[in-house]
């Protein structure tokens, strides 16, 4: 058994008393990948597992590689013993909509005093169990084989249809599963046609004979991390017969609505798999997501008591603790009242309590947003310009034998003379706000694009900061106006951290280092007639000793990461980088508690 992420700190931080184990098993191991907290227990206290198996499926890839493998809580190892015997049962029905089930699951159970996990097999067939040796508990998590012989597939196409709104709750209702039915067998019927790089996916057995050998042939890498598209299409035929166009007509009340709901599923699949395999997989991974979007739609409609209608799409994370997979998340995109003449898109406020259950069924924080619907998969599709963490690369280890604190997740380097725009010799420290700007939209808690020098500078004259000559002008900015702005646009509270000269720069380091542990946000930083970016300090908290991993804004050049580390515009600086005789502010972001 081997473990590819760490379950002990998962499972200790997680909400839930119990927590499935997803991964796979093959020929001499069992691999786990992921956890996910059970939602759904019965009046006793056991799980529902049919309810859960169900809900878990249409969250998980489509595919043949992913299964429940175990499960792990705060209780006597015996307890799940049958009901996981039922689960293997309930599954093997072939309903289409549980999540497969491993014929001998794990069974962890979790010392309450210690945290520490002992695991025994159990067999669903008869009952039996033996203690499992477990890597992968320690520290560092085993490395997953998954990635070598699978591939992450990503098939999208668009449902469009219409159907009869009228004020009978029942008939639209029937109206609506009348039309998806249809759209289900038009693009789940004999003639779909999958199509891998131009390559035709056989429904029959051909010469390609593996998804892995029409990728290699394609010049595709197969790989678990690399998506690979896969293209849908409706084959027409016809018979010898004549063919004779018929129109019907229908009386009813109501109004005609025209829809187009995006289809998008997620496959994991091995390499060895056949390709008539794969169209059949890829003709029902098709199938449950309009089974799934249909179901959330009604419920929609019948819990506004037939006022409203909300359609749904799938979007696709990655999750923390789990970078072998992906998970699909149904979010209603809009919504429409009876009149027609109403359409709203769906505001990710109104979504929250939706994230809030995810996050708990997911074991994910709840006070970083992760699932916010711009942060999806493919969510930012146009290229950005911009060069992100450009202190990769760089000896992140400490010179000094001290402590090195980072900045945390992903910011865009802004420096002068970008976006076609001449800011060089004022424009510092407008560029250093926008690499702290960029850092809240990588991470999810924003949508709202990266200000330009005229956005800065009109916020500022709209708060009554400037007079309205500033805005189109060459005036420098400095940390309280950077605090300002964050505050106003972004609604981020930053601290500002005031230090009297440059030569007392090193008393700050463990106020700084503190910061970078626990928020872990770039800092902005003003003196005299400079502006810099701090993503990183290296303290020594017993010499005092202490070095700064500064991003510059003052670069000129285009993006090229060998000039910038190699020039020292991304690099580590002593304290005698700061001016002694100048006096400095710190703009320090805060991040924000939210999801």
């Amino acid at each position: 058994m081997a473990i590819c992420f760490d379950l002990k700190k998962v499972i200790n931080e997680s909400l839930a008393a119990t927590n499935l184990l997803i991964g796979r098993r093959n020929e001499t191991a069992v691999e786990v990948i992921n956890c996910v907290a059970v939602v759904r227990l019965d009046n006793d206290g056991d799980i529902v597992w049919a309810n859960e198996l169900e809900n878990l499926a249409e969250f998980l890839p489509y595919g043949n590689v992913l299964e429940l493998v175990g499960v792990c809580g705060h209780w006597p190892i015996e307890k799940y013993k049958f009901p996981c015997a039922y689960a293997a049962a309930k599954s093997e029905k072939g309903t289409g909509k549980l999540l497969p089930i491993s014929d001998t699951l794990l069974v962890g159970r979790v010392d309450d005093a210690s945290g520490a996990i002992q695991f025994e097999s159990y067999s669903s067939a008869d009952g039996k169990s033996c203690p499992v040796d477990v890597d992968g508990m320690a520290d560092t998590p085993c490395k997953s084989s998954l990635a070598a012989s699978t591939t992450t597939f990503r098939l999208r196409t668009c449902a469009k249809f219409s159907f009869h709104w009228s004020p009978d709750e029942a008939a639209t209702c029937k109206s609506l599963a009348d039309e998806l039915s249809a759209v289900k067998e038009r693009c789940c019927g004999e003639q779909s046609a999958y199509f891998i790089n131009s390559t035709l996916i056989q429904s029959e057995e051909g010469k390609v004979k593996t998804v892995g050998e029409v990728c290699s042939t394609a010049g595709q890498q197969t790989t678990s991390q690399c998506v690979v598209p896969i293209e849908h299409t409706v084959l027409m035929s016809s018979s010898g017969d004549n063919i004779v166009p018929v129109i019907g007509t229908q009386s009813c009340a109501g109004e005609r609505v025209h829809l187009s709901c995006p289809l998008d599923a997620m496959l994991l699949v091995r390499d060895s798999t056949p390709t008539p395999e794969m169209h059949s997989l890829c003709t029902r991974a098709l199938g449950t997501q309009i089974t799934a979007l249909h179901a959330r739609m009604e419920a929609a409609y019948r819990d506004s008591q037939g006022l409203s209608l909300s359609t749904y799409r799938p979007y696709h994370f990655n999750i923390p603790h789990c970078g072998l997979h992906s998970i699909t998340v149904y979010y209603a995109s809009q919504q429409m009242t009876r009149s027609l003449h109403k359409v709203e898109r769906i505001a990710e406020d109104a979504l929250e309590s939706m994230r809030k259950e995810l996050h708990h069924r997911f074991n994910l924080p709840f006070n970083r947003p992760l699932l916010r619907r711009h942060m999806a998969l493919g969510a930012d599709v146009e290229q950005s310009p911009y060069l992100t963490n450009v202190h990769m690369g760089l000896n992140l280890s400490s010179a000094i034998g001290g402590t090195v604190s980072l900045v945390q997740g992903i910011y865009s380097y802004h420096h002068y003379m970008q976006d076609r725009f001449n800011d060089d010799g004022w424009g510092c420290a407008y560029r250093s706000l926008q690499t702290l700007w960029s850092w809240f939209k990588h991470q999810g808690y924003t949508s709202l694009p990266v200000p330009t020098h005229r956005d800065i500078q009109q916020t500022l004259v709209d708060v009554e900061d400037k007079q309205s000559s500033f805005v189109g002008s060459k005036q420098w900015i400095g940390s309280i106006e950077v605090q300002t702005v964050l505050n106003q646009q972004l609604e981020i509270d930053s601290r500002i951290l005031f230090v009297m000269n440059g030569a007392s720069m090193p008393s700050n380091a463990r106020e700084i280092a503190m910061h970078f542990q626990q928020q872990g946000t770039p800092i902005m930083i003003g003196g005299g007639t400079l502006a810099h970016t701090i993503i990183g300090i290296d303290f020594n908290d017993r010499t005092g000793d202490v070095r700064f991993l500064i991003l510059d804004p003052h670069y000129t050049g285009g993006e090229n990461i060998g000039v910038i580390h190699n020039k020292g515009w991304c690099g580590w600086k002593t304290a005698t980088f700061w001016n002694p005789q100048a006096h400095y502010n710190m703009c320090m972001p805060l991040r924000p508690s939210i999801i």
